[in-house]
Formats: structure tokens, sequence, C-alpha cells
């Protein structure tokens, strides 16, 4: 081999090595850039889990706090229920009595139906 052949043969080795090792480098730089970008985005992802997270559980107190005044308005609404129905049937237990029923059938004094009025 003649020296001409050598050098183009080196000169063919070096570009084939740097070509070589020029796609080397945009191959790491493009996956750099890529493991960059995806890191990017999950620390984007994780701070929006963990929003998401605290909003659910400030829902889920005012749900709770909801729930509490709910069922605390329906014992309320209860408890008025059971007192009518006991008043109710206290008042006919009383309108059955004699003595009751005479007394509301006893027409008021003329006399005590003016001062009623005037007081």
């Amino acid at each position: 081999m003649t020296t001409i052949q050598k050098i183009v043969t080196a000169l063919a080795v070096i570009a084939l090595l740097g070509g070589s090792f020029w796609y080397l480098i945009n191959t790491v730089s493009a996956q750099a850039a890529e493991i960059s970008s995806l890191e990017t985005q999950q620390r984007q992802l994780k701070q929006d889990l963990k929003d998401s997270q605290e909003s659910a559980k400030n829902a889920r107190a005012q749900l709770e706090m909801w729930q509490w005044l709910y069922e605390d308005l329906q014992s309320g609404y209860t408890e008025i229920r059971k007192d009518r129905e006991a008043m109710t049937a206290e008042l006919r237990s009383l309108k059955e009595q004699q003595d009751v029923q005479d007394y509301l059938d006893c027409p008021m004094p003329d006399d005590l139906y003016d001062w009623v009025r005037q007081n």
C-alpha cells in the first residue's frame, strides 16, 4: 500500500470515528433534553397530584361539616316532631275530660271580654 492509500484510509477511519462521535454526542444530547423535559413534567405532575389531594381533603372536610349540620338539623326536627305529637296527644286527652269540655263551652262574660280587650 502506498502512502497516499494509507493517508486516505487513515482519513476515512478518522472521518468514520468523527461521524460516530458526532452521532453519539447528538444522541446523548437529545436524550438529555428528553430526560430534562420528563423530569420537569414529573415535578409538575407531582405538584398537581399534591394540590388535587389537598383539594380532595378540603372537600371531604366540608362534606363532613355539612353532614354534621344536616344531622343536627334533622335531630332538631325529630325532637320538635316528637314534642308536637306528645302535645297533640295531651290536648286530645284534655279535650276528652268533661270539666275541660265544660270550661271550653262556657261563654265569657261581656264585662270580662271588654276588660280583656282594653288591657
